[in-house]
């Protein structure tokens, strides 16, 4: 498993990668890394990058995580895509608990380069 986040500052984005397993423990993880850096940056657009992973978290799990991300520190107004490879079925149930919690503005991507055009375009 590896959790990278860092800020592209030509972008104005937080850009996070995981690869390997994506467990709840995992995505709990790197998306309290993404809230602090995004916190730090003043910055609301995030690009996630899971085309390396493999998704293991439980639809329970997925439930869960979503109704946690305001405590973790991801606001429900930051902008989120989320690059994927082609089976979007696991993460196609992330969205939608998401979405169901509030967080209205997060899509998925299997072209990072349409993902990072969606993130810009506010």
């Amino acid at each position: 498993m590896s959790v990278l986040v860092e800020f592209e500052e030509g972008l104005n984005i937080v850009s996070g990668r995981i690869s390997g397993d994506l467990t709840r423990e995992v995505a709990k993880n790197y998306l309290a890394k993404v809230g602090e850096l995004a916190a730090q940056r003043r910055c609301e657009r995030v690009l996630t990058d899971v085309r390396n992973a493999s998704l293991t978290a439980t639809e329970e799990d997925m439930q869960c995580l979503s109704k946690e991300l305001a405590q973790i520190g991801l606001s429900s107004s930051y902008r989120r895509a989320i690059v994927l490879s082609e089976d979007v079925s696991g993460y196609k149930s992330w969205e939608n608990h998401c979405l169901t919690v509030g967080h209205k503005n997060l899509k998925l991507f299997v072209d990072c380069d349409l993902a990072k055009e969606w993130l810009s375009e506010c």
